[in-house]
């Protein structure tokens, strides 16, 4: 067993070029009494070199390599890993690859869970940063908003902070920025939700919170989040995810006493996320508009996407826009908004990279005029 009371779990897929600086972060904290768990999944580049020369160094470091089987997989695989190593009554925390924890994050966490008896979360806010570049956070959840920690019991929890995970955001889906009771966390590790890759976070979440029976929330910046621009990327599996992500909400819904909207907006989610899939397949995928047209025609059929759209037509009669195409099978209109939206906005990257070259050009000399009145 383990004398660390805190397991920092860091999967890590092809992360060489931000992994050094992620350890290092963990490395230079105040708190110096964790177990470091990184979960190699497959890596084809130097971060197998990187984690084992670290791990050579500094005996809190374990990596695990496995198989290349995603984020879900490799965090379940640290998390049960420190189950079997740390007391039941320990913690863990989660640290992205490419993003990092401030010196004294480990112990600004593990004070808060003095605050209150028996606290199974810690929760604080976080910095977005894009390489040295702090981003000012435009949508911090209203329970963040706050001067001093902040305890909730577990029918706060479940009557104040829960339905942020329905559509109504007031409380973090994230994993990262927050310390969780590992006995907690672990049951739920051990059970393959189905989600591949989007809202991984959010489908562990959704099943953790209603286990808490007390939270701290804390206004410290605890986790510095990197903005990679990776969103370009083309998640072949987004909406089967969403799909999931629909069921597990149904289905906790009837488990958890909601509010009467948390129907409401988990189909207007779905609705939603319908729309962004279209969307990338359109702009990160490459469809021509044959391909478009057919995925608009098989997606829009699907059973779950046909209930949710007839149900928020009955809750909001007269809906126009793409709810009203979906219900009216009016795929071609569809198609022909999708493909506008790509012209525009490729019209609008244009001109801001020409207005960029004009600013960005010398103006030129206006020509100088000697006294004798000729120009030089």
């Amino acid at each position: 067993m383990e004398s660390a009371r805190i397991g920092i779990i860091v999967p890590a897929y092809n992360a060489e070029r931000h992994l050094s600086a992620c350890i290092k972060s963990i490395l230079s904290q105040t708190y110096r009494q964790f177990l470091l768990i990184i979960i190699d999944d497959g890596s084809t580049d130097d971060t197998v070199i990187i984690s084992d020369n670290f791990a050579k160094k500094d005996d809190r470091i374990r990596v695990i390599h496995q198989k290349n089987q995603g984020s879900t997989v490799a965090r379940n695989v640290g998390i049960q890993y420190a189950y079997k190593r740390l007391d039941p009554n320990s913690y863990v925390c989660f640290c992205d690859a490419d993003d990092c924890l401030p010196d004294d994050a480990l112990q600004i966490m593990l004070n808060a869970t003095l605050i209150a008896e028996n606290v199974d979360m810690v929760c604080g806010m976080w910095k977005k940063k894009i390489g040295w570049v702090t981003i000012k956070e435009s949508s911090i959840p209203p329970c963040l908003r706050i001067t001093q920690p902040r305890t909730y019991d577990h029918e706060q929890i479940i009557n104040n902070l829960y339905i942020s995970y329905f559509g109504i955001t007031d409380f973090s889906g994230c994993l990262w920025g927050k310390l969780i009771k590992i006995s907690l966390i672990y049951d739920i590790s051990l059970k393959n939700n189905g989600i591949k890759f989007f809202a991984d976070d959010l489908s562990i979440n959704i099943k953790l919170l209603p286990k808490i029976s007390k939270l701290v929330i804390i206004p410290n910046i605890i986790y510095h989040y990197r903005i990679n621009g990776g969103t370009s990327k083309f998640m072949i599996h987004f909406f089967d995810d969403c799909l999931t992500l629909y069921h597990l909400k149904l289905n906790m819904m009837q488990e958890y006493s909601m509010p009467q909207d948390a129907e409401y907006f988990t189909k207007v989610e779905l609705k939603n996320m319908l729309s962004t899939w279209l969307h990338m397949c359109s702009n990160q995928g490459g469809y021509s508009n044959d391909d478009l047209l057919k995925e608009i025609i098989r997606s829009c059929n699907i059973p779950e996407v046909v209930e949710s759209v007839t149900y928020l037509q009955k809750q909001r009669p007269g809906s126009a826009g793409f709810t009203q195409w979906v219900i009216n099978k009016q795929y071609e209109q569809i198609l022909i908004n999708i493909t506008h939206e790509k012209k525009f906005k490729k019209i609008k990257r244009i001109y801001r990279r020409l207005l960029k070259f004009f600013n960005n050009s010398s103006p030129v000399p206006r020509p100088q005029v000697n006294k004798d009145n000729r120009t030089t």
